[in-house]
C-alpha cells in the first residue's frame, strides 16, 4: 500500500508541475502522502487520544487512559441517578454502617476528623454530615480501601473492605 501511495504523490507532484506552478503541486502531492498513508492512520490515534484525555481533564472530567476513552465510544445508553450525586456532583451521607458498640453520632464525628485532611471526591460529604470533629493524628491514605489515623486515642478507619495487608497485621 505505501508504494502505491508513493506512486500517486509523485504522479501528483510530476503532472501537476506540468500544468501549473510546481510549488503548489508539490505541496499538494505532500498532503496526499501524509493523508493516505497508513503511517499516518498509527501516529493519529494515540494523537487523538491523548488530546481527548487532556480536553476532558480541562472539563474537569477523570478518564483513566485511553482504553477506558475507547470503551466509552461503545456507550450507547447512559442512565443518570436522580439524587444528584452525578448530575450534580454533590455526593450525600445516605447510611453509617459501624463497629459493634459504637453510636452513629460517634462514628461520623471520627470519620469527619479523618476526611477533614482527604482530598477525596467524598470527604465533603463526610465532614458536612458532622457537626463537629476532634483532632486526628497519624492519618494515611490507602488507595482503594480508604483512611486510616488515630482519633481521641482510638485508631479509625474509613472506607471500605480493609485492604490485606491491615487485616494481616490487625490485633485479636
Amino acid at each position: 500500500m505505501v508504494p502505491g501511495i508513493l506512486i500517486v504523490a509523485a504522479a501528483i507532484a510530476v503532472v501537476g508541475s506540468l500544468f501549473g506552478d510546481p510549488g503548489v503541486w508539490i505541496e499538494r502531492a505532500l498532503l496526499v502522502l501524509v493523508a493516505a498513508s497508513p503511517c499516518a492512520f498509527a501516529i493519529s490515534v494515540p494523537v487523538t487520544v491523548f488530546a481527548a484525555i487532556g480536553s476532558a481533564t480541562q472539563a474537569g472530567l477523570v478518564i483513566k487512559g485511553g482504553a477506558a476513552l475507547e470503551a466509552l465510544g461503545t456507550v450507547r445508553v447512559v442512565a443518570l441517578d436522580k439524587t444528584g450525586t452525578l448530575t450534580r456532583n454533590r455526593p450525600t451521607v445516605i447510611d453509617v454502617a459501624t463497629a459493634p458498640g459504637i453510636d452513629r453520632a460517634t462514628a461520623v464525628s471520627f470519620a469527619a476528623s479523618l476526611e477533614a485532611s482527604s482530598n477525596h471526591p467524598l470527604a465533603r460529604a463526610i465532614t458536612a454530615e458532622s457537626n463537629s470533629s476532634p483532632a486526628a493524628a497519624g492519618v494515611q491514605a490507602i488507595a482503594g480501601h480508604g483512611i486510616t489515623g488515630t482519633v481521641d486515642g482510638r485508631s479509625v478507619r474509613v472506607g471500605g473492605d480493609a485492604p490485606p495487608r491491615l487485616a494481616r497485621t490487625r490485633p485479636d
